[in-house]
């Protein structure tokens, strides 16, 4: 809480022998005393200032002060709950006479607090008055200038004197409010509404890009700033997650998280309340470059750069089209999106262990507009509402962009117009209500063009149990699928031959092929739940919130969010299978089960496991991050382990079960035989070599991707990795044997070499022949 005047409670004297000996004494007589409260006697000497002030207490209306004898002047000042301070300069007469002190009630204030979002009010809180500065003293008591709120939002201050004071409410749970209060020496009364914002908080975590959670500084920016009323503050927990506030209910907060080395996040920003915040921390990348008209050979000047791996579109309007961002260092797709321009994308670049990257000048083809009307085959009737998107991108990640971006829907007549086509090869993809989906190739986006859609066949029937009762199931066509909760079923497909099923909780159907064609629907297919065998048991040793996956290998039969305890899987046919179990903590158990013609089996899971393995996967001194590392047990019923290398190349597996294992990098074909008992510690040595050189050719290579394959096991290992402005690329970790590096790049011919790894250090150059004569970057 807000002290008034000042802060501090500075030292308290009470009793008239606070000088000791050679003070002087003055008495001190209260007109119209009035109540009981006590009066607080300060006394200020010049030298000392006010912030030294000598206090006395007294309930008296005649009492005495002792004060210091000094040839600087004193004035003594007298405080009491409810009245103006009175302060009096003593002179020779006063010590001679006495004082006769007269309290003023001066001004009355008369408030309510309330809710700011609703105006309720609010039964609790403290008023504090902070004066003046002709009247700001340290207290000796903190109740003097401080007053409760009453059960219905009410609180009176009297004894305000003529200035300029700030008023104070502090409420539990509410933000702290200010308000400046003007008093001059005409005003009688003054009423005043204060009006609160809830205090919320906001918790989250700072995660890095191997997915750990991670301590750091967390940066905020408020808005509107008027509404931090009070500081906010960061605990961290035992688990790194972090809590801020308070903040305003309704404000907006911009968070940062700042590491220690120099990464940082995003700025991401909410209104509060909020749900959990993520702030994902990278270090960044800049990357640049410039864009151009192909035809013209002019500079683009209004356009925007999106990278996947930012979660950020960067806007430009720069006369020499020129741009430059940061991006994190991670792999992600680039995409510059201009006004009248194709999209152009590059996907998957590679921005790890890098400072800067140099993407060129990028050349951008003029957009066309393709118009067009979407009508029934056999009615020849107009489509309303069809949905006509952009789809003739070999690069996946155009192709969703377009799906999401370049779209529109049919009018009332069917008719359509969209923009963002090449002049030629381009494709429409039309999807209707009703309707089988349609591609149309486009041959002159110059010419109107009509497509013709056609229905949807329909698959209808029953799911039944062995007795004919309607069954609840899933019904499974293809890829997809519908549920039924009374048993009947309509499915809408395209032309085409359909494995249908049903899968219930009591087992599942056979299957059954269907046939669709030319609008015809079937109807009447009954699905009977036959495979009705179980496979059952226990699961033991899962960690405290561990859950697993349990599933019978080539039934499509399973059962997810396993605790332990009891497992059931029902439609199981008679035979032998592979039964799985993998938990959340990538640990894995597998064995064998028989179902036979009593169509029942049973496997037991046991998870129990106290034992470690750690370590590190090392390429000569440094370690290696993102790969994959198993620990198979030689014996299948014991859990298996999967783990992720983290930042340096740290791994871990925590409950394993005593035994023997086989830990694998399949990445890096790499496998070593191991005893695990108790906390086992291992370091992985991947290989001493290194494989570098540059890729050239008469123009640029940027964008060039470079791969590697080999291994002991033939074509076991892939690594892929993009050369930098330069050229360069580098494979580290490579143990001796003989590889094959292929080169791609979109202006060049594709080029491979058998290389041997025989050395530290391979040093490879690969020459690009031209399958182009310009030497940009197309765009898709």
């Amino acid at each position: 809480m807000k002290l008034s005047l000042t802060a501090a409670l500075l030292i308290v004297l009470v009793g008239t022998s606070a000088f000791g000996q050679g003070g002087k004494s003055v008495a001190v007589t209260l007109s119209d005393y009035g109540d009981e409260q006590y009066v607080w006697t300060g006394v200020i000497t010049e030298h000392d200032s006010r912030k030294s002030i000598k206090w006395t207490r007294s309930n008296t209306q005649e009492f005495s002060i002792q004060v210091p004898n000094s040839q600087s002047e004193t004035t003594l000042v007298f405080l009491k709950k409810n009245v103006v301070p009175v302060f009096r300069s003593l002179t020779a007469e006063s010590f001679a006479n006495g004082l006769t002190v007269e309290f003023s009630k001066g001004v009355t204030l008369t408030g309510r607090v309330k809710t700011k979002n609703d105006g309720s009010p609010i039964g609790s809180g403290v008023v504090s008055v902070e004066f003046a500065e002709e009247f700001r003293l340290p207290l000796p008591d903190v109740e003097l200038l401080s007053w409760k709120v009453s059960e219905e939002g009410l609180f009176v201050i009297r004894g305000i004197p003529p200035g300029e004071h700030k008023v104070s409410v502090v409420v539990e749970g509410y933000m702290p409010a200010e308000r400046l209060l003007g008093v001059d020496q005409h005003t009688q009364r003054l009423e005043l509404d204060v009006r609160m914002s809830k205090a919320v908080y906001v918790i989250g975590k700072v995660i890095d890009s191997g997915g750990d959670v991670v301590r750091g500084r967390i940066d905020c920016v408020v808005t509107p700033p008027e509404s931090q009323t009070t500081a906010f503050r960061t605990h961290l927990d035992n688990n790194g997650s972090f809590r801020v506030g308070p903040f305003a209910e309704e404000a907006s907060v911009e968070f940062v998280a700042r590491l220690s080395d120099g990464r940082t996040s995003l700025p991401v920003e909410t209104t509060m309340p909020s749900d959990e915040v993520y702030l994902f921390v990278y270090r960044w990348v800049r990357v640049h470059g410039s864009v151009s008209d192909r035809e013209s050979g002019e500079a683009v000047k209004d356009f925007s750069v999106h990278v996947s791996n930012t979660w950020k579109q960067f806007n430009f309007d720069d006369t020499d089209g020129r741009f430059s961002v940061e991006v994190a260092d991670a792999q992600g797709h680039v995409t510059i999106i201009a006004p009248d321009y194709l999209t152009w994308s590059i996907e998957g670049v590679d921005f790890r262990m890098r400072d800067e990257f140099d993407l060129g000048t990028i050349m951008l083809d003029r957009a066309y507009t393709v118009e067009g009307r979407v009508v029934d085959r056999a009615t020849r009737e107009p489509i309303h509402g069809a949905r006509v998107l952009k789809y003739d991108s070999e690069n996946s990640w155009m192709r969703r962009w377009n799906s999401r971006n370049v779209r529109t829907t049919t009018d009332g007549k069917g008719e359509f117009r969209l923009k963002g086509f090449p002049q030629e090869n381009g494709s429409l993809l039309i999807l209707a209500e009703d309707y089988q989906l349609a591609v149309h190739e486009l041959e002159n986006v110059d010419e109107f063009v009509e497509i013709e859609m056609d229905p949807l066949n329909y698959i209808r029937g029953q799911v039944v149990s062995v007795h004919g009762e309607p069954v609840a199931a899933m019904i499974e066509i293809g890829s997809g699928g519908q549920r039924t909760e009374d048993g009947n079923f309509e499915i809408k497909a395209d032309d085409g031959t359909y494995q249908v099923y049903a899968n219930a909780r009591t087992g599942r159907s056979v299957v059954k092929e269907v046939t669709v064609a030319n609008g015809e629907s079937v109807e009447g297919l009954r699905l009977v739940i036959e495979v009705v065998g179980r496979v059952h048991g226990t699961v033991q040793g899962l960690k405290e919130d561990e859950l697993a996956q349990i599933w019978v290998a080539g039934t499509g039969r399973g059962q997810y969010d396993v605790s332990n305890g009891s497992y059931e899987i029902r439609g199981v046919a008679p035979g032998e299978y592979e039964i799985r179990a993998r938990t959340d903590l990538n640990r894995q158990v597998e064995g064998t089960v028989v179902v036979s013609e009593t169509m029942e089996a049973r496997y037991d899971f046991n998870f129990t496991g106290h034992s470690s393995l750690s370590g590190r996967v090392v390429a000569g001194e440094s370690g290696l991050a993102s790969l994959d590392v198993w620990a198979r047990p030689v014996d299948k019923s014991l859990p298996s382990g999967r783990s992720i290398t983290k930042e340096g190349g740290g791994y871990l597996f925590e409950g394993l079960i005593e035994g023997t294992y086989h830990v694998e990098v399949p990445a890096r074909d790499f496998v070593q035989t191991v005893d695990i008992q108790g906390d086992t510690y291992l370091d992985i040595e991947l290989g001493r070599n290194k494989l570098t050189g540059h890729v050239r050719a008469s123009g640029s290579v940027r964008g060039a991707q470079v791969t590697l394959r080999g291994g002991d096991r033939k074509r076991s290992i892939v690594l892929t990795t993009r050369v930098d402005a330069k050229g360069a690329y580098q494979f580290i970790g490579l143990v001796e044997g003989s590889y094959t590096l292929e080169v791609a790049h979109p202006e060049y011919s594709e080029t491979s070499q058998e290389v041997e790894v025989d050395f530290d250090v391979v040093n490879v150059d690969i020459h690009l022949n031209p399958t182009a004569d310009d030497g940009v970057v197309e765009s898709n």
